[in-house]
């Protein structure tokens, strides 16, 4: 019996100094205003009253207090703590595709981005949330401790990859999204970022609730888009291959082939459900790049290869720059 390729480290493959010169780098160069998910504890809008101070010309009438500035025989306004570098929530997309291609699976990089945005947000002294999505019922949020953080996502890792679909059922089913239990822990001026392949029905109960969710009181939606279809591609071209087998191990016995027409008809099928998906989630809060992080088109990559690959593909993101940036 052939064995599959052998599954990837949990543990992300860019060295630690690496990511911090690159969140000071971007530190130096995002815009400084505006509101976003990883700034200085600062005054600006919340909920959260700071203190009186006096009228200066420019400030908005609006933050007049007209009683106060009668009691005290000049003009003020009041300001408030901004609910700044407070929460990153990371939700992981955890249905069966995520799992794929074998030796390259879109969920062990889905790990190794969410422990980088998490060990960033973490040196910003940020609390960090994990969250899975279509995952197991037990997969409720989890809190990552402060200098525990990467650990714990390793941790998660490993229960999700022990969690893998095995019989073929499992590889057609989704499972159930937590909306409640997640939306609940949205505070305002937080940062939600969505690790996804971009390819959960639209119709699924509750996606687009909590998309619009994570984009209310001043909270922003970052989606971080995987798209492995370069790799799955190259995969179904070099020859004829079982049906189901794309991708993992075992399938059908009859081997197939598929033409140029029904790779090019596949691509379309998935740029018109990603557009799709854009509309449904379009808000005041989404952040979503254009362009995604895209597999190579190797259809037997190793793991040396992968780490390469991903070191250079996230490092040059076009989310990084979303979520560091003080007016995303």
């Amino acid at each position: 019996m052939a064995r599959g390729p052998a599954p990837l480290p949990l543990e992300i493959p860019i060295p630690a100094s690496v990511l911090n010169r690159r969140r000071l780098a971007l530190r130096r160069t995002v815009p400084t205003e505006g509101i976003g998910p990883h700034r200085h504890r600062r005054m600006g809008q919340s909920l959260e009253f700071r203190e009186f101070r006096d009228y200066q010309r420019g400030d908005d009438a609006r933050m007049i207090d007209w009683a106060a500035s009668h009691r005290m025989a000049r003009r003020v306004v009041r300001t408030f703590e901004a609910e700044e570098r407070r929460t990153l929530f990371l939700l992981l997309d955890c249905r069966p595709t995520m799992y794929l291609p074998e030796g390259a699976d879109k969920l062990t990089i889905a790990t190794w981005i969410a422990q980088a945005l998490a060990l960033a947000a973490q040196a910003e002294g940020d609390r960090v949330i994990v969250s899975t999505l279509f995952g197991p019922r037990d997969g409720a949020p989890m809190t990552l401790r402060p200098r525990r953080g990467q650990q714990e996502m390793i941790a998660l890792g490993q229960a999700l990859r022990d969690a893998a679909p095995r019989a073929e059922a499992d590889w057609q089913g989704t499972g159930e999204l937590a909306v409640a239990a997640i939306s609940r822990l949205f505070t305002p001026a937080s940062a939600v970022v969505l690790i996804s392949d971009a390819l959960f029905p639209i119709e699924a109960p509750g996606l687009v609730a909590l998309a619009q969710a994570a984009q209310r009181s001043y909270r922003s939606l970052h989606l971080v888009e995987l798209d492995a279809w370069p790799m799955e591609r190259a995969m179904l071209s070099r020859g004829p291959f079982r049906l189901g087998a794309l991708g993992r191990s075992g399938g059908s016995a009859a081997l197939r082939e598929a033409s140029a027409a029904q790779l090019a008809e596949a691509e379309a099928r998935l740029a018109a459900h990603r557009h799709r998906l854009r509309l449904a989630f379009r808000g005041p809060g989404l952040a979503w790049p254009d362009r995604p992080i895209r597999w190579p088109a190797d259809p037997a990559p190793d793991p040396a290869a992968i780490a390469a690959w991903f070191q250079a593909a996230f490092l040059s993101a076009g989310a990084l720059p979303a979520l560091w940036s003080r007016a995303s």
